[in-house]
Parts: C-alpha cells; structure tokens; sequence
C-alpha cells in the first residue's frame, strides 16, 4: 500500500476550557406583554434591532432610553404588516417557473423596488434587505448586541422567500430553509445575539381512541413551546421563557425568567425563576451562566 503524504501537513494543538463564551446567545419565549423586548433592550452597547412586527420598535426604545441605550434600526420597514401583499399574491409567479425551464435561477435584485410578482419574490427582497441590513449593523463599533424581535416572524419570511407562501411545506422539507436560518444567525453570533419567539401551547392527546386511525382528544397543557424555527436549541446559548402571571402584584414576582435549556452552564437547566421583576436584565442573564466572569465585560 502506497503512502500518501500531503505538502502541508494538519498541525494540532491542545483544547482547553474557554470558561467564559462571549458573545452570548439568546433564545426567549414568550407570551404577549411577557417582556421579550425589555430584557433584549437591557443589553450592552448599541442594540441593532431587526424587528419584523410593529410592537417591537416602541418598547425597545423606550426600554433601552430607561437602560441608557440606543437602538439603531434600518430604515427599511420589515414589519409583516407593512406587506399585505403577502397575503394576497399567488405563491410563484411565471417568472420563476420560466427561470426554471432554461436552468437560470431567478434573481431578485434588492436594490429596485420591492417585486410584487409573487410571495416567493416579495419575501426573497425582504429577508435579503434584512440580512444586508443585519451585516452592516454587525460591522458597526457601537453595537454590541443585535435583536432579532421575533424569530418566528423571520422564520416565516425565509421560508416564504425559499418556496412561496405554501402552507402544506412539511418541515422535514425545509432544509434550504433551515441552512439558510442557520448560516444567517452564524454570521450574528460574532456578537451578543437575541432571538425572540412566540409562544405556542403544547397540546396533549388523553382517553381512548375516538376513531378508526387511532386519534383521541386533545387538551392544552399550559406549557408553552417557542414557535418558528425548531433547531434554534442547538445554537444558542442558553433558551430561556419569559412568564407573566397576572395574580400576583407588582414587583412581587409577576414577571419570571425560567430556564428551559443551557449549554453553557448544566446546572442551570430547567430553573424556573431564575430571575423575577426589575431583576430580568441581560446583565444578570450572563452572571448566572458565568458567576465568575468580569462584570463589566457585559456593560
């Protein structure tokens, strides 16, 4: 057997415990009123924010001139509601399916105005405005922390700008969709980064079986899920719930930050509590992950 040998040969060295990971990433569910945005417009330096629905742009500004902070936002409006054309058009035009027929992809040009042709187009111009967006926020000094408010949102507007507005796309068919989640949010992380979620119910089947196939009730559980892109657990830091419960008075653990998973620190997985009230800041996030880190490293 020959010995094949290569020019440049792999060199190697020693891995050693990082302890602190900066930046940190933030996965946050959250009901309506919960708090999602505060806690994102606690965080250091200048936030970028990319907000994909019109309550985001008040409280994060108001929030963060509380905190000290500026929000820098594009101009571009990415608000679903500002786009009613998504709803309306069909999901690919002819453009796209003769694009197809002579082996040339369809290009969207992002710097002419917003194609009205078909979801699948409309979509791709928006999420790839956000994303030229993001990046140029990313090379700004000033910010420290980018806010994505909400992922679900964002998830919904790539998976449009992949396919068109098809609802009967099943997940296990999305992995263009998925890739490109990915890679987007991995360009991110070179800084502190957090996702917002909606909160989904989960539901549960109880009883017998109601027909032939099987199927029985369902009932709602009171446990929530975050709502969008389902692998977000394998990227970020630490997912946290934010929980609001109305019963209980003010400034006396009506708002609560619960820990669902941490890759950085085991010992806080499934803490319920973690933080409550006034006390839910980033700033207090990253202590309890690092207790032993530089305070100021996170100002």
């Amino acid at each position: 057997m020959r010995e094949t040998r290569t020019a440049l040969p792999a060199e190697f060295e020693e891995l050693k415990p990082l302890g602190m990971a900066a930046p940190l990433i933030i996965s946050l569910t959250g009901q309506p009123g919960s708090g999602k945005t505060r806690l994102g417009a606690t965080a250091p330096g200048d936030i970028g924010l990319i907000p994909t629905h019109r309550k985001a742009y008040p409280t994060a500004a108001s929030v963060a001139d509380k905190f000290g902070r500026r929000v820098i936002v594009p101009k571009d409006n990415f608000a679903r509601s500002s786009n009613p054309l998504a709803a309306k058009a069909k999901a690919v035009c002819d453009a796209e399916d003769d694009a197809k027929k002579s082996d040339k992809a369809f290009q969207v040009d992002i710097d002419q105005p917003q194609p009205k042709c078909c979801t699948k187009h409309s979509s791709r111009w928006m999420v790839d405005r956000m994303k030229r967006a993001a990046m140029q926020m990313v090379a700004m000094p000033s910010v420290k922390t980018l806010l994505i408010d909400s992922g679900t949102h964002l998830y919904e507007d790539v998976v449009f700008a992949c396919y068109g507005r098809d609802e009967k796309i099943i997940p296990l068919d999305r992995k263009i969709a998925n890739r490109e989640m990915r890679d987007f949010l991995e360009a991110l992380a070179v800084k502190n980064l957090i996702v917002t979620h909606e909160a989904q119910e989960i539901w549960e089947d109880y009883g017998p079986p109601i027909d032939a196939k099987g199927n029985r009730k369902s009932r709602p559980t009171g446990k929530f899920k975050p709502s969008g892109w389902k692998h977000i657990g394998y990227f970020a830091s630490i997912e946290l719930e934010m929980v609001v419960d109305a019963d209980v008075p003010a400034g006396e653990g009506r708002y609560r930050l619960d820990v669902k998973k941490c890759q950085e620190n085991a010992a806080l997985v499934g803490r319920a509590g973690l933080l409550t009230d006034d006390a839910i800041t980033f700033q207090n996030v990253a202590a309890a992950i690092w207790p032993d880190a530089d305070p100021d490293v996170w100002d």
